[in-house]
């Protein structure tokens, strides 16, 4: 015999939820909800009530069919559950490659043949592909982002491509975005991925965010 108590408890719980459920039914759901423990018992049931108001009733009267697609349901979730992977781990040789387009302004998926043993070009590409993404980056900031329609402030900073320099008489408030190399000993120059330029750093002020 199942529990009055329980038997009330059903009752009452789908009632809260606007819920009509009859005595066969109460007894029947009840016994369902005996097998379990004290503590799992009211998850259980909540459980099960949200699947059966998931279905849409017609009217606040349950009948047979709806327990039994909630109690499935509601079971077929906790099987998930169980068996859901915490942890992927990815093969090295397997992890997409990632990199951003300047052109199409998005990250793309990049087809590589994996190699343990990369010759000497990989490592250009690997600071290309660097300097791309941060200037991704950058020009996602407040002060770099394109100004919008109608916007009034005027404090925007333009990014300047090195090779642009060339053939602009300009010469003053340029912001350029590169990376510092040393081509021979104490001559120092400001690279992007169309060229390059001999600067000078004794007067340069270094600072970090």
């Amino acid at each position: 015999m199942v529990d009055e108590k329980l038997i009330k408890i059903v009752q009452s719980t789908f009632s809260i939820y606007g819920l009509v459920l009859s005595r066969t039914l109460s007894i029947s759901v009840a016994k369902q909800l005996s097998q379990l423990g004290q503590e799992e018992q009211e998850n259980w049931l909540t459980g099960v009530i949200e699947r059966v108001l998931s279905q849409n009733l017609k009217n606040p009267h349950v009948e047979v069919d709806h327990v039994k697609l909630a109690i499935t349901d509601f079971m077929r979730s906790d099987i998930l559950k169980e068996t859901e992977t915490k942890l992927n781990v990815i093969d090295a040789y397997d992890i997409p490659k990632i990199i951003y387009d300047l052109n199409k302004k998005k990250f793309v998926l990049q087809k590589v043949t994996t190699n343990l043993y990369s010759d000497v070009t990989q490592k250009t590409i690997l600071f290309k592909d660097r300097f791309e993404t941060i200037l991704y980056r950058l020009l996602r900031h407040e002060l770099f982002s394109s100004r919008k329609l109608g916007e009034k402030n005027l404090s925007k900073i333009k990014l300047t491509p090195i090779e642009s320099l060339f053939n602009e008489s300009k010469t003053k408030d340029i912001c350029l975005l590169g990376l510092i190399a040393e081509f021979s000993e104490n001559h120092y120059y400001l690279e992007d991925p169309g060229g390059a330029l001999k600067i000078d750093l004794k007067h340069a002020i270094s600072f970090s965010f």
